[in-house]
């Protein structure tokens, strides 16, 4: 398969396509044919070499992908099927044609979401959401200065007798994000994804 290899640490000029050997996936994985994958500061790091990825985990970059399910390990514990249109966190390995993941890091794309939006959701949407309204609590939050919000989407309404900024940052939604329809209910793009990725058992 071809992947974005670092040859050497540095400035992007050492990044480069390269023949690399196909990932072998073992019990509890799927092997997924990549569509997207989003670009994160730790990739910058990587690349400079100030940031190493885990023992064990593949040199290559990408944290978080999305892609369609290709083959499943025999013995595998999942609902998945060949086809299936996923996102996924990673620990390396995303900037490449096929990803070995867990199948319990995998996550369905909701149906019309495009893969390119789909790929900020893993990591960047998810932990967003999960500050915003899980963490939060009954906290009100400035709905329009979040986070960098991809899709447009900004995080619903919260009631509270005291406003709070807690899980805010100083990142601001994107210009034109919409409010969600009801200040109970999570925009109609981030409906059709059932939770983060459940915690793999070892």
């Amino acid at each position: 398969m071809r992947a974005v290899v670092v040859t050497q640490p540095g400035a992007p000029e050492v990044m480069a396509m390269a023949d690399v050997p196909d990932p072998a996936i073992g019990r509890g994985e799927v092997l997924l044919r990549v569509r997207a994958h989003c670009g994160k500061p730790r990739h910058i790091m990587q690349r400079r070499g100030l940031y190493p990825p885990p023992p064990g985990v593949s040199d290559v970059l990408g944290l978080e992908a999305v892609g369609e399910v290709v083959d499943i390990a025999p013995g595998t514990d999942t609902t998945l099927r060949i086809g299936d249109r996923v996102m996924c966190l990673v620990g390396g390995g995303a900037y490449a044609e096929l990803l070995a993941v867990p199948a319990c890091n995998c996550m369905p794309i909701p149906d019309g979401m495009s893969w390119t939006d789909a790929a900020a959701i893993p990591e960047v949407f998810i932990t967003a959401y999960q500050g915003l309204v899980n963490s939060a609590g009954s906290a009100r939050v400035t709905w329009h200065s979040c986070i960098r919000s991809p899709a447009g989407w900004a995080p619903p309404p919260r009631r509270s007798a005291a406003p709070s900024a807690r899980g805010a940052s100083a990142h601001r939604a994107r210009p034109g994000a919409r409010r969600p329809a009801s200040p109970t209910a999570p925009s109609p793009s981030w409906s059709g994804v059932t939770g983060s990725p459940r915690r793999c058992r070892r």
